[in-house]
C-alpha cells in the first residue's frame, strides 16, 4: 500500500476544496398546524431532523410574491451541497 506524500490530498482532493459547499434554503409556508405536520412527516421519511428547521416565523404582510393567508407562518431549513454537484437522472 502506498500513502500520499501530502496529507491534504489524502482523499483525492485538496483540503480547502473538500469544504466548499453551497446552501439551499427550503421554505414551508402555511397554516401553523399544517407546517408543523409537514416538518414531522419529512423527519419520519428521513429527509431531516425536525429540530434543524427554524422556529415558526410570521410572514410579512407586504410580501409582493407570496400572498399569505392570515395567521400563516413559515419555517426554513438550510441544506448544504458540494458546488456544482450533478445528480444523475
Amino acid at each position: 500500500m502506498t500513502y500520499p506524500t501530502e496529507p491534504q490530498t489524502a482523499v483525492g482532493q485538496i483540503l480547502p476544496a473538500r469544504f466548499e459547499r453551497e446552501a439551499v434554503n427550503i421554505l414551508l409556508i402555511g397554516n401553523p398546524a399544517a407546517v408543523e405536520q409537514c416538518v414531522i412527516e419529512l423527519e419520519r421519511k428521513g429527509f431531516c431532523d425536525s429540530y434543524a428547521w427554524s422556529p415558526a416565523l410570521p410572514l410579512p404582510e407586504n410580501a409582493s410574491v407570496i400572498k399569505p393567508q392570515p395567521g400563516a407562518v413559515m419555517r426554513v431549513y438550510k441544506r448544504w451541497y458540494p458546488p456544482a454537484q450533478r445528480i444523475p437522472l
